[in-house]
């Protein structure tokens, strides 16, 4: 489940990775072209998801909590290798379904909205989700993605050789996840956050403090490696890691909103991360507010530590187990 789930930042770092390519193949060209090109570029993958969508069969899961088990059985037998093999799947997870109680269950949008806060085991969910989300956002990769070309002009770097070393951002994270993708459910979502999170607070705190280098070779190498061990670092722990957390902890009776409520606020805190950098990065120096982001990692990693269970290995249905006793018992 965690290799499947990870596909979602495998193909972002991909796309991060193929507009920094396109920029650089475009930079170069006179004139208004130029940033048009750019622009116009990232139509190409939102046309090829558009057409890729109709293809993937629907959630087995999803089918049978909405009443449609032969839609449920069909899907599963195209998920899987063999007939047998999707019919033993779907046998397995009616019955696990039908002894939960889940197929009686059906609790519209805004009594979902509820029972996130007022249900212990899906509060526990919820914080769980947010601190992987507050870790992606505040972590300090959405900085290197949007302004890398920025920070190293701003460091004396020419703009077509910042834009360049950009490429390398979403490369790292691309290349990471098929490690990662090997690691999830070997060691575990909860030891690659610990292990990950203060090599990446490092590697910020070595970025900024590279940028004060005055020799221009020195800063550009030591500067774009401390950028690439970070992203390899993201790549492997919080940044699959995160989506993986807001997809499986959940109860099934309040998947869709607790998947709705934790992406509003993950692009909640993306705007404004992308708003405040400007300010910090005037006031602060951007030594100083790389400084900030790889303090913030710490404190994800303590909050990781001391409210973040393991999920590997669980099925949706053991997981409830582990939620159930909400965050005070599994602080204890």
């Amino acid at each position: 489940r965690g290799a499947i789930l990870m596909l979602w930042q495998t193909f972002i770092a991909l796309g991060v990775c193929l507009g920094s390519v396109f920029n650089r193949a475009f930079v170069e060209i006179e004139g208004s072209l130029s940033w048009r090109l750019m622009i116009g570029s990232s139509c190409v993958a939102p046309v090829i998801t558009g057409v890729l969508i109709f293809f993937p069969p629907e959630s087995p899961r999803w089918l049978i909590a909405n009443g449609n088990t032969l839609g449920s059985l069909e899907s599963l037998i195209k998920l899987r290798s063999t007939e047998i093999s999707g019919a033993k799947d779907f046998y397995i997870l009616y019955e696990s379904l039908k002894f939960e109680s889940e197929l009686d269950v059906k609790l519209t949008m805004w009594e979902q909205f509820i029972s996130l806060f007022k249900v212990r085991r899906n509060r526990f969910a919820v914080v769980v989700s947010l601190i992987g989300i507050l870790g992606q956002q505040y972590g300090g990769v959405n900085i290197l993605v949007s302004y890398t070309t920025t920070i190293l002009t701003n460091a004396g770097i020419d703009p077509v050789t910042a834009i360049a070393g950009s490429i390398g951002i979403g490369g790292g994270c691309f290349l990471a996840t098929f490690i990662s993708s090997q690691l999830i459910d070997r060691f575990g979502r909860r030891k690659m956050l610990l292990y990950t999170l203060p090599m990446e607070a490092i590697c910020l705190f070595w970025l900024g403090g590279v940028l004060n280098v005055t020799n221009s070779t020195t800063r550009l190498a030591a500067g774009l490696a401390s950028m690439y061990v970070y992203v390899l670092f993201y790549g492997i722990g919080i940044g699959p890691v995160s989506f993986t957390l807001v997809a499986e902890t959940p109860s099934i009776s309040v998947r869709m909103a607790h998947s709705a409520f934790c992406m509003a606020v993950n692009w909640i805190l993306d705007f404004c991360l992308s708003m405040t950098w400007p300010k910090m990065n005037a006031t602060m120096t951007t030594s100083g507010g790389l400084y900030f982001y790889g303090a913030f990692n710490i404190i994800v990693w303590i909050l990781s530590y001391f409210c973040i269970p393991e999920t590997k290995r669980f099925t949706l249905e053991q997981l409830d187990e582990v939620f159930k006793g909400g965050l005070g018992f599994f602080f204890k």
